[in-house]
């Protein structure tokens, strides 16, 4: 089954910076020990309907902050990056799940073009559960990098 596309918009891109803590602490030791590092998400969001393909939104929004502290990142700890593609759940469950491959594959060439090796990222396609995703919201239109912004000295 295909699928019209369905032009949605401008591009976006979030970004989000949180901590993490060794896994072998238990939730209440956090309090007690420092974190391990911070975590990197960038997300590329509101992609048109049916479509794999980067907005000038996405571009600019990813050069404003994103450029930088992911090619810092990958400089200076060489942990992989992944690229995690998303969709909607209106229509074809397989078409959409290629659709999300094919999304986190379009933001991984992007990615690669401007300078992260390709041997560093890990694509992958996600599912949305249908509970998760009513309709054809622009944050489930989206690709997810994920990456080790920085690492704490032990």
């Amino acid at each position: 089954m295909t699928r019209r596309n369905h032009q949605t918009g401008e591009g976006k891109v979030d970004y989000t910076f949180a901590q993490y803590w060794s896994p072998t602490l238990a939730p209440w030791e956090r309090h007690a020990f420092p974190p391990q590092g911070t975590m990197g998400l960038i997300r590329f969001y509101n992609f048109d309907i049916a479509s794999a393909a980067l907005k000038h939104g996405h571009i600019t929004g990813f050069a404003w902050l994103g450029e930088m502290a992911l090619k810092e990142s990958v400089r200076q700890n060489g942990d992989p990056v992944y690229v995690i593609g998303a969709h909607s759940n209106t229509g074809d469950r397989t078409f959409n799940l290629n659709l999300s491959r094919s999304r986190a594959e379009s933001v991984a060439r992007f990615l690669a073009g401007r300078g992260i090796p390709a041997e560093k990222m890990n694509v992958l396609a996600g599912r949305t559960l249908s509970r998760d995703s009513r309709g054809e919201l622009e944050r489930w239109r989206a690709v997810t990098v994920m990456f080790t912004a920085f690492k704490f000295s032990p």
